[in-house]
């Protein structure tokens, strides 16, 4: 907005020696201009030519200052909520905020980005995350949670800056187990989603920290599981375990907090 404002001023400004130097055109000097050839023109009084004028600048100025317009914050924190601002300065992008567009597609223009760390796009209506996504090298937290997903690709597993990846509220059904290469994984969100086992190449996700697995529908898990030396919070609320289970993991995982 800021930027807008500045436009519309400097705008002004030059409107204003326009109309000055307008001003004192004399008719033979003023029919050289199309615009002052016009039937209106001729008729009218000095004042009103000048006032013609500002108005015919002014709004040719405030036009082109909306054009590609830039929140200033987006420039200084390289954070963006547009894609048309995102892409006005790709390598500026840090941090890019599509949540509640109703995409219904992964916007390709997102691949432009290299310098991406952080991808916010929950609220959506996504089916599916392109493989592509490997091409995000920087990228340490993805955000895809409320959406229409029913897998996530095997590729995230080549984002070795990944720490968080949270996608609560969609049909996933098995993660991928490529998310076990990841060396800086940290936190897994998958609240809400149709996950029956938990997958036994996840027991070797040694940096992992915090795993919620809340309202799905697991019934037991792998011994295997021991090996998450790192968890420090387990949430499985919402799951049919039995007690016996509950026991096992309390054994496997003695530092670990159990929320069930």
């Amino acid at each position: 907005m800021q930027g807008i404002n500045y436009s519309i001023a400097v705008g002004v400004f030059f409107c204003t020696v326009y109309a000055m130097w307008a001003f004192s055109l004399t008719a033979e000097k003023a029919h050289k201009c199309v615009f002052f050839t016009s039937p209106y023109f001729k008729d009218a009084s000095m004042q009103n030519r000048t006032l013609l004028c500002v108005i015919a600048l002014g709004l040719a100025f405030t036009s082109c200052s909306k054009e590609t317009p830039v929140d200033p914050y987006s420039e200084k924190t390289g954070i963006y909520f547009s894609l048309e601002e995102a892409l006005v300065n790709p390598d500026n992008v840090i941090s890019l905020v599509l949540t509640n567009k109703g995409l219904t597609t992964f916007p390709e223009e997102i691949f432009q980005f290299h310098n991406l760390e952080e991808l916010k796009l929950y609220g959506n209506k996504l089916t599916s995350i392109p493989s592509r996504i490997e091409e995000l090298k920087k990228l340490g937290f993805l955000m895809v949670e409320d959406n229409m997903l029913k897998d996530l690709p095997s590729s995230l597993g080549n984002l070795k800056e990944l720490i968080w990846l949270r996608a609560d509220d969609n049909d996933i059904q098995r993660p991928p187990k490529e998310l076990s290469q990841l060396p800086k994984f940290e936190f897994l969100f998958l609240v809400n989603n149709n996950i029956q086992e938990y997958p036994e190449d996840l027991c070797y996700i040694e940096s992992l920290e915090q795993l919620d697995l809340t309202d799905n529908k697991i019934k037991t898990f792998p011994e295997k599981i021991r090996n998450l030396k790192s968890l420090k919070c387990l949430h499985l609320k919402g799951n049919p375990l039995d007690a016996g289970v509950i026991d096992s993991l309390k054994k496997w995982l003695p530092d670990t907090r159990i929320d069930y």
